[in-house]
């Protein structure tokens, strides 16, 4: 991370994972009292289509590395021959 970057807040990780999966839905939370990062996208018919559990949250704080994680996700998704909206890091 670059010294004039801050690092995201748990808010703006949450914003960014649940808006990178449109128009699925999403839910993130922190589990294991905050060591995990829990990931979930349902179809528009409630079914899961991925759950991750990130064993690092606190390394989703640098914006490259949420970005990373996030597109890894999305490709994962498509993979499966789901469309997504268009998406990029804000």
């Amino acid at each position: 991370m670059k010294n004039s970057e801050k690092p995201l807040s748990e808010q703006e990780i949450t914003t960014a994972v649940q808006g990178a999966f449109r128009p699925l839905s999403c839910v993130a939370k922190r589990e294991d009292h905050g060591e995990k990062l829990k990931v979930r996208v349902r179809d528009k018919n409630g079914v899961i289509q991925l759950e991750v559990h990130c064993h690092d949250p606190d390394s989703l704080s640098d914006k490259r590395k949420l970005d990373s994680f996030l597109q890894e996700m999305r490709e994962s998704i498509k993979s499966k021959g789901i469309a997504l909206d268009p998406w990029k890091m804000g």
